[in-house]
């Protein structure tokens, strides 16, 4: 049988080799395109990191103030903003009953702090794609109510604008009252 006889059964079979290479190429391009695409997501989702700096605590008759130094840092390739700071008591009463409550950052409280150089964070405040923020953060805790409590743990809770919290223990422990 000559090879000139079978001419449309070669050709079909080359133009079908071709196009199988084709839709192979053509898989493995709208895989990576999809990988990218996914990778973009990721980068663009809200993605904050709360570093504690450092920390004190100064008490006054029955009260205390707790200033935390925080660095805030956007890791995200989008802009974010931050809506609120807050201090998160965690307690066990007497009872044994468990609890937190939260006490909210204050700027204004900087004027009852003396020899204050650092400049407190004025939330809400904008940050774009990866930048850091810098401040302190200041909270005031009025003992009395409380001193029948054992706080257990603490943690700085900062809510974005997105309304994802970003949780950061903090190491003021031993300052806390029954620590």
């Amino acid at each position: 049988m000559p090879l000139f006889d079978h001419w449309t059964q070669l050709a079909s079979f080359a133009i079908a080799a071709i196009a199988f290479t084709c839709s192979v190429a053509s898989y493995r391009v709208s895989r990576r395109a999809l990988k990218l695409s996914e990778e973009k997501d990721r980068r663009l989702a809200p993605n904050l990191k709360i570093v504690v700096e450092n920390s004190l605590s100064i008490e006054r008759d029955r009260e205390a103030f707790y200033i935390l130094y925080l660095s805030i840092l956007n890791q995200s390739d989008a802009s974010n903003s931050i809506a609120s700071c807050e201090l998160r008591l965690n307690y066990h009463r007497e009872d044994g009953t468990t609890g937190n409550f939260y006490l909210g950052h204050n700027p204004s409280l900087s004027t009852e702090i003396e020899n204050l150089k650092a400049r407190p964070l004025t939330i809400p405040f904008r940050l774009s794609a990866h930048e850091i923020h810098t401040g302190i953060a200041i909270f005031k805790f009025d003992r009395e109510p409380f001193e029948h409590l054992r706080i257990d743990s603490h943690e700085v809770v900062v809510l974005d604008t997105s309304g994802i919290e970003k949780i950061r223990p903090t190491n003021l422990l031993g300052a806390l009252p029954n620590g």
